[in-house]
């Protein structure tokens, strides 16, 4: 690859930015479209780091070595070491549940069962929390964008079918009209792809979590009410 080739790119890339920045001042047709579209990224940005943070840094943990170690605990009868074990994820959905089971131990089986039914109901709505929004973040820029897109094409054809204009203005209206729509577009895909490609890694997540929820939550039970019955 020359050098020729790299200077060329970074000169359209200039180019490129210089047109775009452009599109956000006000003397833009379509800039209100664009300004909006691009809040609502913005908006977007902060959600996904906020549930990336707590999906995937705090809720997650490695569920199958946990078990190992509680069950291990649980069957010599170390039931306060398992609830500290808990304790040292005081995030992870799947320890909080474990936790409520542990604290229960020695009672009936259906006690235990309730405990963890109830930590569940309590556990799940925080791994659904905000995930819907992003997703619908990436619908809405993707209308927006249209919406920027068909109110640029408007202005342009306007400007075309005026007799009363200049031909040179009714050129650099057209152009001007079909520079704000396709930027608009543009600025819509750009928001929308990152916010769905999130909110499906999110919930795929989610999905793990609970199935090791659904999983470990009956051993965990079944492995107290063993011990009672004995």
């Amino acid at each position: 690859m020359d050098g020729g080739f790299l200077e060329g790119m970074y000169e359209d890339l200039m180019i490129f930015l210089t047109t775009y920045s452009q599109g956000y001042t006000p003397e833009s047709e379509g800039f209100l479209f664009l300004w909006i579209t691009a809040s609502s990224g913005l908006v977007g940005v902060v959600l996904c780091v906020e549930r990336y943070s707590y999906l995937i840094k705090r809720a997650s943990i490695n569920s199958q070595r946990f078990m190992l170690e509680i069950t291990k605990m649980i069957s010599t009868n170390k039931i306060d070491l398992a609830i500290e074990l808990c304790d040292a994820e005081p995030e992870g959905a799947l320890p909080r549940i474990c936790k409520r089971g542990l604290q229960h131990a020695g009672t009936d089986s259906r006690t235990i069962q309730t405990a963890v039914d109830e930590a569940t109901l309590e556990v799940l709505p925080l791994l659904n929390k905000r995930v819907n929004f992003i997703g619908m973040i990436g619908q809405v820029a993707t209308l927006l964008g249209l919406l920027g897109t068909v109110y640029g094409l408007i202005k342009s054809f306007g400007a075309l079918g005026d007799p009363n204009l200049d031909p040179a203005l009714k050129g650099a209206m057209l152009a001007g009209g079909i520079a704000a729509a396709l930027l608009c577009t543009m600025t819509g895909l750009i928001v929308a792809v990152p916010m769905i490609l999130a909110n499906t890694t999110f919930k795929e997540k989610i999905t793990e979590i609970t199935d090791d929820i659904d999983e470990y939550s009956v051993k965990l039970i079944n492995m107290l009410a063993a011990r009672t019955s004995n």
